[in-house]
């Protein structure tokens, strides 16, 4: 895996991406942190998309994938195909699924139904759509198995494919099984019951993270085949996760 490969999440450095100079100001710190690449998210809307990546350029940081508005995301893609093409990204991530009741079955057959609409435009695009994922999803069961679960199983996986985070993934003590997409994206976030209970520097190692990357890329994985990630992107919010963290992922082939 390479450095460009790991791309910072900024949703965790919103508070400092709310103008343009702050914007500019939190990238040069970024890149001086030595990351080569971002996940555009949080950053004000304000600020003109040509301009976002005009910035990123400027300092040397390539955009790797974005998080969207879903609204924005299920109701106008071709928007978001636009968007992506300014960025010069492939990738964007359905964020969380707000407005659905999960305890309506209808309202399930309508994500599902507009994921893979949506995720059929970005596809004839040459863009990806992925699903990240929350609590929710894990423990909402539909006839016994995690709505995410079906969710993969009903959205055709040349339209959606995974963004997993791994915080949530974990805090329900592991990660789905049997899914049919394929995590072109995994979201190493840091929730304070990351792998336990516990917030101790010893239990969140560089080696566990990598325990638990493994066993997304295998669940995740399409039938049949293994399929390493494009992309890791990592929250910025806790001071363990340094580059000293992420240059223990390039030593790691993520094949499984």
């Amino acid at each position: 895996m390479k450095i460009n490969q790991v791309a910072l999440q900024l949703y965790t450095l919103r508070e400092f991406c709310k103008t343009a100079a702050d914007y500019a100001a939190t990238l040069k710190k970024v890149r001086a942190a030595g990351y080569e690449s971002i996940q555009l998210s949080g950053v004000s809307a304000d600020i003109p998309m040509a301009e976002v990546r005009h910035i990123a350029d400027n300092e040397g940081l390539t955009i790797s994938s974005s998080h969207d508005g879903g609204d924005f995301l299920l109701e106008t893609p071709e928007l978001v195909v636009e968007k992506l093409d300014i960025l010069d990204a492939k990738y964007t991530a359905y964020p969380f699924p707000g407005g659905f009741d999960f305890t309506k079955p209808e309202d399930i057959d309508r994500l599902i139904a507009k994921l893979n609409h949506a995720g059929a435009v970005l596809k004839n695009a040459g863009k990806v759509l992925c699903y990240h994922n929350h609590v929710i999803e894990l423990t909402t069961l539909v006839d016994g198995k995690p709505l995410l679960e079906v969710i993969y199983d009903r959205t055709d996986p040349e339209y959606l494919q995974g963004e997993p985070d791994t915080a949530w993934i974990n805090a329900v003590s592991g990660a789905p099984h049997g899914t049919a997409s394929t995590p072109s994206v995994l979201n190493v976030s840091a929730a304070p019951n990351w792998f336990t209970q516990s917030t101790h520097a010893e239990k969140t190692t560089p080696a566990c993270c990598a325990i638990l990357i493994r066993s997304c890329i295998a669940a995740f994985s399409a039938a049949s085949r293994t399929v390493a990630p494009q992309t890791i992107t990592v929250t910025s919010s806790h001071q363990w996760l340094s580059m000293a963290f992420v240059a223990y992922f390039m030593t790691l082939s993520w094949d499984v």
